[in-house]
C-alpha cells in the first residue's frame, strides 16, 4: 500500500504542473540537474530571454525561479554553435566556416591589383605607412617572385603568405630539376590554390588567411597571364582583378575602364588609377611590380608613381572642370556646344 500511495503522490505532482522529463529547450532533464549540480559554485544568473520559457514552459518548476541551469544551457549553446569551430565539418545550411573567416581575414588587408595589357601585366599593391623608427629596407614587399617569369602579389596575413610564398618557390625549382623547363603560370597557380585546399580538409590546420594574384608569361609565349587563388582553393583567371581591402569598389573601377590590348602606359596608368580609388596618401603608398616576356621583373621607383598620380590628379581636374557648366579646361569662357545639321529636328 506503501508503494501504490507514492505512485499516486508522484502522479499527482506531474498533474499539478511539475516539469515532464524534458524542458523542450533540447536538454533532458537529468542531465541538466546534474550539470546544474556540478557547477553550483558558478553562481551566475540564468539569461532572463531561458528563464521567461522555462516560466512559460513549466511555470511551477523550482528551476523557473533558479539560475544553476545556466550553465546547462550554455554549454548546449556552445555544441549547437560548434561549427565554426571544427575546419572539416560542414554546417547544417552547408559552411566551412573558418573558410569563411579566412575570407574575412583576405578583406582585411590592403588592397592588391593586376592589370593585363597587351604584352605586359602589370601588380599594385597597397602599402600601409612605416611607423618613424621602422627600418623600411627589411620590409617584406606584398609583391614576391616566385620564379623569373611568375610573380605573386597577396592580401591577408603576411605571415601564412611568407609560408605559401616559400611553397611555390620550392615547387617551381624541383619542376625545374625535374622536367627540365619552368613551370607555366597555370601549373603554378594549381599547386598554390592545391595547398590552400588541403589546409581546409585536415585537422589540426587552419586555412591560409590571405588571396594571391599570380601572373607572368609562359615559357616562349608572349600572352600575359593572370590568376587570383582564394583561402578555399579556387583559382580562377582574369583580364584585371583586385583583393583585399575595398576589393569590390575597384574592382568595379576596372571593369568600367579596362580595355583589350592596352600599351604599356595604358596599362601602368590604370593600375595606379584603380589604387587611388582606395589609397588617399598618394605614391609613398603604393608599390608597382611590371611584368613583360623575357625580361625580369620591374619594380617601379617612386619617382615615377608620383609622375602618374600627378597626371592622374590633372585629368580628374580638367574633367571636373569640364563638367561645370560646360567649360573648357584651363579657360574661363564656356564651351560652344554644336550639334550636327538635321539632329533634333522633328
Amino acid at each position: 500500500m506503501a508503494g501504490a500511495g507514492t505512485m499516486m503522490r508522484r502522479r499527482a505532482g506531474t498533474e499539478l504542473g511539475q516539469a515532464p522529463p524534458d524542458l523542450s529547450l533540447g536538454v533532458p532533464l537529468k542531465a541538466a540537474q546534474h550539470d546544474a549540480a556540478s557547477h553550483r559554485h558558478h553562481q551566475l544568473p540564468l539569461p532572463a530571454p531561458v528563464r521567461s520559457r522555462i516560466r512559460f514552459l513549466h511555470p511551477k518548476h523550482p528551476f523557473a525561479r533558479s539560475g544553476q541551469l545556466f550553465h546547462a544551457f550554455a554549454n548546449f549553446h556552445t555544441m549547437a554553435s560548434g561549427y565554426d569551430r571544427a575546419l572539416s565539418v560542414f554546417s547544417p545550411d552547408g559552411h566551412v566556416f573558418q573558410v569563411e573567416y579566412a575570407l574575412e581575414a583576405v578583406k582585411r588587408g590592403t588592397c592588391a591589383v593586376a592589370v593585363k595589357g597587351k604584352d605586359i601585366v602589370v601588380l599594385g599593391c597597397e602599402k600601409r605607412s612605416a611607423m618613424k623608427l621602422q627600418d623600411t629596407r627589411i620590409t617584406p614587399s606584398k609583391i614576391c617572385l616566385v620564379d623569373n617569369h611568375v610573380a605573386l602579389a597577396f592580401a591577408g596575413l603576411n605571415a601564412d603568405a611568407r609560408i605559401l610564398v616559400d611553397k611555390a618557390r620550392l615547387e617551381a625549382q624541383s619542376h625545374r630539376l625535374t622536367v627540365e623547363d619552368a613551370v607555366s603560370i597555370e601549373y603554378i597557380t594549381k599547386y598554390v590554390a592545391g595547398v590552400q585546399q588541403r589546409y581546409t580538409q585536415s585537422g589540426g590546420v587552419r586555412p591560409f588567411g590571405i588571396s594571391t594574384l599570380i601572373v607572368g608569361f609562359d615559357p616562349n609565349d608572349k600572352t600575359p597571364r593572370l590568376y587570383q587563388t582564394e583561402p578555399s582553393g579556387i583559382y580562377s583567371a582574369w583580364k584585371a582583378n583586385a583583393i583585399g581591402r575595398s576589393s569590390k569598389t575597384v574592382r568595379e573601377f576596372l571593369e568600367r575602364n579596362h580595355k583589350a590590348d592596352m600599351d604599356r602606359e595604358e596599362t601602368i596608368k590604370l593600375t595606379v588609377k584603380s589604387l587611388l580609388e582606395v589609397v588617399q596618401t598618394g605614391a609613398k603608398n603604393i608599390e608597382i611590380a611590371i611584368m613583360a616576356p623575357g625580361k625580369n621583373i620591374e619594380m617601379l621607383p617612386v619617382e615615377q608613381i608620383e609622375k602618374y598620380v600627378e597626371s592622374i590628379n590633372t585629368e580628374k581636374q580638367e574633367e571636373a572642370a569640364t563638367r561645370r557648366g560646360g567649360r573648357t579646361p584651363g579657360t574661363g569662357t564656356a564651351a560652344i556646344l554644336t550639334r550636327p545639321s538635321g539632329e533634333g529636328s522633328g
